[in-house]
């Protein structure tokens, strides 16, 4: 698509028009790709996050229920 419009620049005398239309483009191409993978990203993040908070839950509440049982 760059070398296309490239092209189309160079014919109609407005390289730096189209240019900067071509980057505008491609930026938001990004930032469109990015918005999509965080969203994509932030529940699996929500989920590790519980599982090691529970982890660390366990690990505190284990021992302190043994050590009840035992007296």
């Amino acid at each position: 698509m760059l070398s296309s419009m490239a092209k189309i620049g160079e014919e109609s005398g407005s390289l730096d028009d189209i240019l900067n239309k071509t980057a505008d483009f491609y930026d938001e191409e990004v930032e469109t790709q990015l918005q999509a993978t965080f969203a994509l990203m932030e529940p699996l993040l929500i989920v590790v996050m519980g599982f090691v908070i529970g982890f660390i839950i366990i690990s505190i509440m284990l021992p302190m229920y043994d050590s009840y049982t035992q007296i």
